[in-house]
């Protein structure tokens, strides 16, 4: 018997970046959904590594029922934790993150929505967790920002930039 998740996810890709939404939603494939460590299994061991995505190839990993797209009902009044990672650690740290996020290992993930990975080049992707509206509760930017530094073992001088949803509309 598989050990059940606290709630399922679903796991999304767009093979190529895309400038419009109705290109954008076109382009968004989904994976597939589970809620169990079994199926999530089942299906991460299919996947490539981020270490061999073509470039503007995104990975998402979000809670079942979110699209991964800002104006997703879900993601309004929200935002994303960002960082730039070496390609040569992106392997782990996605596999970390993912881990961590449906073992619910973040004293805030009923705040999480999802995750993404982007290979935005050949030495860099870029991991964001994607929020819903925390009502700019610094103590929740807080533990989240903690839960991506305890993962990939940080200090506070990292770099991780937290982007508005709502300032991307305008």
């Amino acid at each position: 018997m598989s050990m059940k998740l606290s709630r399922g996810y679903t796991f999304w890709f767009v093979s190529e970046r895309v400038e419009n939404k109705d290109n954008y939603v076109s382009q968004l494939k989904k994976i597939g959904s589970f809620s169990d460590v079994d199926d999530f299994w089942k299906y991460y061991q299919h996947m490539a590594r981020p270490d061999k995505l073509p470039e503007g190839t995104t990975f998402y990993c979000f809670t079942e029922g979110v699209m991964p797209m800002w104006e997703d009902a879900a993601n309004v009044g929200g935002g994303r934790f960002q960082m730039r990672v070496k390609i040569k650690y992106s392997n782990r740290f996605w596999e970390d993150l993912l881990l961590g996020l449906i073992g619910n290992q973040c004293e805030f993930n009923s705040y999480i929505n999802g995750i993404s990975l982007q290979a935005k080049d050949p030495q860099h992707i870029v991991i964001q967790i994607w929020v819903k509206d925390r009502n700019k509760n610094e103590s929740i930017d807080t533990g989240i920002k903690n839960f991506i530094m305890s993962i990939y073992q940080l200090n506070e001088d990292s770099s991780i930039e937290y982007r508005d949803f709502a300032k991307q509309k305008k």
